[in-house]
């Protein structure tokens, strides 16, 4: 389990650093005036050409030798961590570095695990743990990992001498979302030699990942799969590659004219002093004759042909004019953005609560040069501080956010009719339906004795925390049941089937046995996922629900909500045996065990029965209309990127005042590629029709990239840089990085993506700059950006007054740079004229 993530040792540090530091142009540059002033034909001394050399290679090396030398400080302390493991029958102590694959960890609370492992057992009674992960994937609430059920009689270390095992899992990969493996059980009989096999599938949901630490549990028994290297936390370390500033780019252009310059003058040096030396060796006869002093000095290698003076004046005058280049500008240029982003880090406007965290040091000119913005909506423009605000049943709105109760007076009505027999059974299994579709973890305080509900989703959260005021109440979620309180009732569910939402999915559903052996399935998700998985038998939705639910998703859209919808179905047992049999075969499978999976289980999620829709509340965040209104002022185009649908996209659009009134919406909804095409050149002709669509020669600035997009590619981005604004909806975290890396690579703008939540992680690390807001999702938006903010408000400051005046400073100071030296050696150059051209 040994990890080294240093690049250097003792000896190796001085060779692979100079090498590194030789593959800049530059260096190698003044290398060779160094070694041209020690020929001896130069009139300046090698050392005075030599010292800057070895000041800016020794500062460069101490900075890499202080950042190798933490890596290594870090490294000795994780591998010379002590834990207990059981090994050979034997409990024994050692390093972290000496782990194995197969050694049993035992791990105690607030342990960090030291491999990515599996959970054997724990001191929990139903054989579960919680651990944190914010050092893997930036998630601040606890993950619930279960053990497998079959390992439940494993109480003690003594156990582990009745059992044999083998573990067979997929190869070393970076995904902590999933994990395919089987372990083969092999428990001993004590009172006779045979052994009792069984095969057992293995999930992410009993795998602990190396950098998680352990929470909320006294003990748990880990068996060692990954180590070292091998681990996923190290498979997710390689770098995305380094972002370099535009002023870099444009010194090494300064660079490459210099150095033409340079090649110029020094020609043109070479040239006139080996015409004059050829002039006083054939004219030498006549200073005599004259009378004039004969310049002896001019001539000492009087027999030397004229390649060598050729050779001779080269040396001479390359030493001479090698200080066209500033040879300091790389590390004045590194001290000054270290010095403007700590003026970044002091200034109170943009601390808030907590201070500016900066990722980067050389993109700070960059932010005064951004000309597109690419945000996220939910917790980058609003609170994501989610409240529930209405209830949608059989088609009828309730106000849950005023009126709390509304569900409870609905069950306690006379009931009179039918139709209040039918709405009362929507409510019930409504209630159901969100109580068990769900991962909420609910945990007793033992102050107050009130539960609290713990999810990664905050979403599920107000939801339960809705309920709970209409008498409903999530009492317990294990891996295998869930009991709730249903108003006066009391309801125990076991748990045969469960997939969590995806991004992929858009859904999430649960399959549910109650005490009477009846099977039903929850489903929730995204209305275009929900909605074409109804019944179309006008016996299970009548065509009046489906209308009603469907304007209220447009009204709830309208008004900014997030709107889920809620949908079910009944099975007999005969009925669900074969899906729990493929489920099963689909769970034990290696390789490819999320589509089997899903596969398996969207052949019961249809012919659904709509139960109605949730609609939740998230604010905007302080400001954000009047940061945007000012960034569009300042000339910068701003692109909304949400997984939201368009209703709720436009909403949040107006509000922030990302659209006016006076704006002309063009909105475009496709079903295929064709249908794409047609609608964006439908929109292209009334663009042009309206005397809108001007000419734009920035987008074809880089015709090599854009020669490799496809046609609606190029047509989606003609379109798009001819707007104000533009919102994409249903954009999936890979969509947002390929829509930021589409304008990134076809128009010769800075763009900027900013996000708060790991879903946004892909385009921010896509952008030439990346913002990660500090929020409730996490901190994983924040460690993969270039700089970290608080609210999406500090924008404004970070642009317009640091990146200005960071791009400003930073012009100066290169121009400042390439001008001094240049008149230093343009009077070297003149005085030539006046020495005879002696060097």
């Amino acid at each position: 389990n040994y990890v080294k993530t240093t690049k250097y040792t003792i000896f190796t540090f001085i060779p692979l650093n100079l090498w590194q530091q030789f593959h800049r142009l530059s260096n190698c540059y003044f290398l060779f005036g160094i070694l041209a002033t020690m020929t001896g034909y130069s009139s300046i001394d090698p050392a005075s050409q030599a010292i800057p050399l070895i000041f800016v290679l020794g500062v460069t090396a101490i900075k890499d030798a202080f950042s190798d030398y933490n890596r290594h400080v870090q490294d000795k302390k994780a591998n010379l961590e002590y834990y207990t493991i059981f090994r050979n029958g034997k409990i024994q102590k050692i390093y972290c570095q000496d782990i194995n694959p197969g050694d049993i960890l035992i791990l105690e609370k607030d342990d960090k695990i030291p491999t990515d492992s599996l959970l054997i057992s724990s001191s929990n009674e139903e054989n579960e743990c919680y651990i944190e992960t914010s050092d893997l994937d930036g998630e601040t609430n606890l993950k619930h990992c279960v053990s497998l059920p079959q390992l439940s009689f494993i109480r003690s270390i003594d156990e582990f001498n009745n059992i044999e095992c083998i573990v067979k899992c997929e190869p070393p990969n970076d995904s902590f979302s999933s994990f395919d493996g089987t372990i083969t059980l092999h428990k001993l009989n004590s009172s006779s030699a045979s052994s009792q096999e069984s095969k057992l599938p293995i999930c992410s949901n009993q795998i602990l990942f190396r950098g998680s630490v352990l929470r909320n549990t006294n003990c748990i028994y880990a068996l060692s799969l990954y180590t070292g290297k091998n681990t996923r936390i190290f498979l997710n370390s390689k770098q995305t590659g380094l972002k370099f500033s535009s002023t870099e780019h444009r010194i090494n252009l300064f660079l490459v004219i210099i150095i033409i310059f340079n090649i110029i003058l020094l020609s043109v040096s070479i040239f006139i002093d080996v015409k004059y030396k050829r002039r006083l060796k054939k004219n030498r006869s006549k200073y005599g004759s004259l009378s004039r002093a004969y310049h002896w000095y001019l001539d000492k290698y009087e027999n030397q042909s004229v390649f060598e003076d050729s050779i001779k004046s080269f040396f001479s005058f390359f030493g001479l004019y090698s200080y066209l280049i500033p040879i300091s500008i790389f590390v004045t240029l590194e001290g000054v953005r270290v010095l403007q982003t700590k003026f970044m880090e002091w200034d109170h406007r943009l601390m808030g609560k907590r201070i500016v965290a900066a990722n980067s040091f050389n993109l700070g000119d960059d932010l005064g040069q951004v000309e597109y913005i690419f945000s996220d909506k939910t917790g980058t423009l609003t609170q994501n501080c989610m409240k529930l605000s209405k209830w949608c049943i059989n088609g009828k709105i309730f106000d849950g956010a005023n009126d709390k109760e509304c569900l409870t007076n609905i069950v306690r009505i006379k009931r009179e009719s039918v139709d209040d027999f039918k709405m009362i059974d929507f409510v019930y299994e409504y209630c159901r339906a969100i109580t068990t579709c769900n991962m909420v973890i609910p945990t007793l305080n033992h102050q107050n004795y009130n539960i609290a509900y713990e999810s990664q989703s905050p979403d599920e959260v107000a939801l339960i925390q809705g309920l709970t005021h209409c008498g409903v109440r999530l009492l317990t979620h294990t891996k295998h049941d869930i009991s709730i309180q249903l108003f006066d009732s009391y309801e125990e569910f076991s748990i045969e089937m469960l997939t969590e939402f995806s991004s992929e999915r858009k859904r999430m559903s649960i399959l549910v046995k109650d005490k009477d052996n009846n099977y039903t399935l929850y489903c929730k998700g995204a209305d275009d996922v929900i909605m074409e998985r109804l019944s179309t038998d006008p016996t299970i939705n009548s065509e009046k629900i489906i209308s009603s639910t469907r304007s209220a998703l447009k009204e709830f859209s309208q008004n900014g909500l997030r709107c889920l919808v809620v949908a079910m179905r009944k099975f007999s047992q005969d009925e669900i045996v074969d899906f729990l049999e493929q489920y099963k075969l689909a769970e034990n499978s290696i390789g490819n065990r999320v589509q089997n999976v899903n596969k398996v289980v969207n052949s019961i999620e249809k012919h659904l029965k709509l139960l109605g829709v949730t609609a939740i509340e998230d604010q905007l965040q302080d400001e954000v209309p009047e940061t945007i209104d000012y960034l569009i002022h300042c000339g910068i185009k701003i692109w909304l990127l949400t997984g939201d649908n368009q209703d709720t996209a436009i909403n949040i659009g107006s509000s922030s005042k990302l659209i006016s009134k006076d704006t002309n919406l063009m909105i475009i909804n496709a079903h295929s590629a064709s249908h794409c095409g047609r609608l964006l050149d439908k929109q292209i002709a009334k663009m042009k029709e309206r005397g809108e669509w001007v000419s734009n020669t920035s987008s074809g600035d880089k015709k090599s990239k854009k020669e490799s997009m496809s046609l609606l590619q190029k047509k989606f981005v003609e379109l798009g840089v001819r707007c104000h604004v533009v919102i994409c909806c249903r954009a999936t975290p890979s969509q947002k990085a390929k829509v930021v890396n589409i304008i990134k690579s076809s128009l010769n703008k800075m763009t900027l993506a900013i996000g708060d939540g790991a879903n946004d992680v892909a385009m921010i690390q896509k952008a030439h700059i990346g913002i990660g807001i500090i929020g409730r999702e996490g901190t994983q938006a924040m460690r993969a950006s270039d700089y970290a903010i608080l609210e999406f408000k500090f924008l404004k400051t970070l642009l317009c007054i640091h990146g200005r005046y960071s791009f400003l400073r930073v012009s100066k100071m290169v121009y400042h740079s390439f001008y001094k030296n240049c008149v230093l050696s343009m009077i070297q150059f003149l005085y030539m004229t006046v020495s005879y051209w002696s060097g």
